[in-house]
């Protein structure tokens, strides 16, 4: 993350903090999903007229690849927020960080072709709050 901030300039100078909170986060969970399917409903959220031309279309590969099925993010999404909420629950201090998530998805560090990324921490202060 930091030598993406350095390779791109003072706009991405924010990942250096998103690195610091990585580092200082005492747990680190990661949630993902293979989108190699569709949910078959022809919803068009994902640009296409039918499911299996988004299905054939090469993905791509960046920071999240994609075409995918709106759906799978979703499902992805609820899961990500049962278990913040459920942590909440227990007074433990945790952030969704789409810069860190975005690191995740490009190393490979789980096999999935979308990852989300939730750090805890467990300090007498939140630190997380470090947002400007």
């Amino acid at each position: 993350m930091e030598t993406l901030a350095d390779e791109n300039g003072i706009d991405f100078d924010f990942l250096k903090k998103d690195a610091a909170n990585l580092r200082n986060a005492r747990v680190s969970i990661l949630i993902g999903i293979k989108t190699s399917g569709a949910a078959g409903l022809y919803c068009r959220a994902c640009e296409f007229e039918r499911c299996v031309e988004m299905l054939n279309r090469q993905k791509v590969e960046a920071e999240c690849k994609g075409p995918n099925c709106m759906f799978k993010h979703a499902d992805l999404g609820m899961a990500v927020g049962a278990t913040v909420t459920k942590v909440k629950d227990f007074c433990i201090n945790n952030r969704v960080m789409y810069t860190i998530s975005a690191a995740a998805n490009m190393s490979g560090l789980l096999n999935a072709d979308n990852v989300f990324r939730i750090l805890r921490s467990v300090t007498g202060k939140n630190i997380f709050f470090d947002r400007k």
